[in-house]
This record gives structure tokens, C-alpha cells and sequence, in this order.
């Protein structure tokens, strides 16, 4: 008998604990700051792995690798349209000269 009374009195007076609940509010512009501290701290966070990405070594040797070999091949490039466009030069002059029979002749043979 007395178990349930102390049973029942824990009861009471857990029951009587939510009486002076009441809403929770919150601050105003609790939605803007907080927002703005995510967007902050994603920004701080991305930035810190780039910089951890960018500063190793390996990166640094990919990246120069990178540049070099994209030189290469816009200097061979380069010079095959150079190629190309002197090679279309000289059938253009050479098809000019046998359409007018237009030959060096001198005078010293």
C-alpha cells in the first residue's frame, strides 16, 4: 500500500510538471542568422579543402604536367596548320603559273 502511494505521488507530480509549460518562441530573424552562419561555415569549410588539396605537392606536379603537355600540342597544332596553309600557298601559286603558262625563264641556261 505504501509502494502505491509513492507510486502515485511520482505520478502527481510528474503530471504536474508540464502545467507551466508553455510554447517555445523563438528570436526574431532566428531563421536569417542562422542560415547565415551555415552559409559561412560551409564557405569556410570549402575553402579549407581546397587549400589542403592545392598546396600538396602531387597537385602541384598534375597541374605543371598539365599545362606542359597542353603547350605541346598547341605548338604541334600550330605548326601543322602552318604546314598546311604553306603547302595550299604554294599548289594556289604553282596552279596559277600552269594556268597562264607562266614560267621562270632566264637567260642564263
Amino acid at each position: 500500500m505504501h509502494n502505491e502511494k509513492a507510486i502515485q505521488q511520482k505520478i502527481e507530480s510528474t503530471l504536474h510538471s508540464i502545467d507551466g509549460i508553455q510554447r517555445a518562441e523563438i528570436r526574431p530573424f532566428f531563421s536569417t542568422r542562422l542560415i547565415a552562419q551555415l552559409d559561412k561555415s560551409a564557405k569556410a569549410n570549402w575553402l579549407q579543402q581546397w587549400l589542403a588539396i592545392t598546396t600538396k605537392p602531387v597537385f602541384a606536379v598534375l597541374a605543371l604536367s598539365f599545362f606542359v603537355v597542353m603547350n605541346i600540342v598547341a605548338i604541334n597544332t600550330a605548326n601543322h596548320k602552318k604546314q598546311a596553309v604553306q603547302a595550299s600557298s604554294n599548289a594556289t601559286i604553282q596552279g596559277f603559273s600552269e594556268e597562264y603558262n607562266l614560267s621562270v625563264s632566264t637567260i642564263y641556261q
